[in-house]
C-alpha cells in the first residue's frame, strides 16, 4: 500500500499517550466486540494490529467522494470522524449498542463543526440503506459476517446516488473467526459486483481485499470479467499472504528455539543442583557413620 504508516515503539507509545490525554473518560470495558477505534489509537491489540487498522481506515477515507456518506459496521466510529473532518456528512451504523455509545463519547471531543456532520445509529444495514441515496457507502470488514454478501452488494447499489461509490474491505482467504460466515477471494467480489459496479479498484494487501466500485448507470445482465487481471491480482495476493504466514512462522520458530534454550539451561542448572544435593547427602551419611 502506498504511503502506508509504520509505527515504531516510540510512535506507538506516543499514539497511546495522545488517546489517554484526549479521551481520559473512555474505558476499554470488558464486553467483547470490535474495538476499531481503540486499536486505531494503539490501545487494543499489537503494534501490527494498530498499523493494519490505521492503513485500512486511511485508505477508505481517501476514497470518499460527494457529500453524504454511510459507514456500515462503523464499530467505535473512528471513520465517520475522519470523514467529517474532511467535510463529509456521515451516518455511522452498527448493531452493537456499546460500540455506538463509545462512538458518541469519541465524537463529543470534536469541535462543533465536526460533531454536526456525524450521526450514529444502532441499526442493521437494511434499515440504514433506506435513508439514502448516499454518495459513498463504506463497509469495512462487514461482508464476511453475512450469509449473503452478494445480496448486500446489490442492496448497496440501490442506495447509492448515480455514480456513487461502494468502498469495502474484507479478509482475503481463510480467516478463522467465530462470526465469519464466508471465506472470500477476489473473484467473489468481482463476480458479485460486476452487474452493478464498474470496478475502480480491486486488490489485496496485508491479508485484506480492497474494493472500490462505481455504480453503473444500468445493471448488466451478463457482465464480462477481466480474468487475466483477476488471475494476476489473485496470484499476487496469494503470494503476499504466504509471505506473511511464513514471516509469522519464522517469528514463532525463533521464539520456540529461544524458549528451548532457556529450558535446556534451566534443566542443566537443576541437574547440577541435584548432583550437589546428592553429594551433600553422601557426605552427611559418611559423617553419621
Amino acid at each position: 500500500m502506498k504511503n502506508a504508516s509504520h509505527l515504531s515503539d516510540f510512535g506507538l507509545e506516543g499514539l497511546r499517550k495522545y488517546f489517554d490525554e484526549k479521551y481520559p473518560d473512555l474505558a476499554e470495558g470488558t464486553k467483547f466486540r470490535d474495538r476499531v477505534a481503540l486499536a486505531y489509537f494503539g490501545k487494543f491489540g499489537t503494534a501490527e494490529t494498530t498499523a493494519s487498522i490505521r492503513n485500512r481506515t486511511h485508505w477508505m477515507a481517501s476514497k470518499a467522494k460527494g457529500t453524504n456518506v454511510l459507514d456500515i459496521g462503523t464499530s467505535e466510529g473512528i471513520l465517520p470522524i475522519l470523514l467529517a473532518r474532511q467535510g463529509f456528512n456521515v451516518l455511522g451504523v452498527d448493531i452493537d449498542q456499546s460500540a455506538i455509545e463509545f462512538a458518541n463519547q469519541l465524537i463529543s471531543k470534536e469541535i462543533d463543526e465536526v460533531r454536526n456532520r456525524v450521526g450514529y445509529k444502532v441499526c442493521g444495514f437494511s434499515q440504514a440503506l433506506t435513508e439514502g441515496p448516499f454518495d459513498c457507502i463504506f463497509a469495512g470488514e462487514v461482508i464476511e459476517h453475512l450469509t449473503s454478501p452478494d445480496r448486500f452488494i446489490e442492496d448497496c447499489s440501490r442506495a447509492l446516488s448515480e455514480g456513487g461509490l461502494l468502498i469495502l474491505t474484507t479478509p482475503f482467504g481463510l480467516n478463522c473467526d467465530y462470526d465469519h460466515k464466508v471465506t472470500l477471494f477476489l473473484s467473489d467480489i468481482a463476480n458479485w459486483a460486476a452487474s452493478f459496479f464498474e470496478m475502480n479498484e480491486l486488490s489485496s494487501e496485508d491479508g485484506y481485499i480492497y474494493f472500490v466500485g462505481k455504480k453503473r448507470e444500468k445493471v448488466l445482465k451478463s457482465p464480462k470479467a477481466d480474468w487475466k487481471s483477476l488471475l494476476h491480482a489473485t496470484e499476487v495476493a496469494t503470494k503476499t499472504s504466504q509471505v506473511r504466514s511464513q514471516q509469522r512462522l519464522d517469528v514463532r520458530r525463533a521464539e520456540l528455539i529461544n524458549t528451548n534454550k532457556k529450558l535446556a539451561s534451566q534443566d542443566a542448572l537443576l541437574v547440577g543442583q541435584d548432583a550437589d544435593l546428592r553429594k551433600s547427602e553422601d557426605t552427611n551419611e559418611t559423617l553419621r557413620r
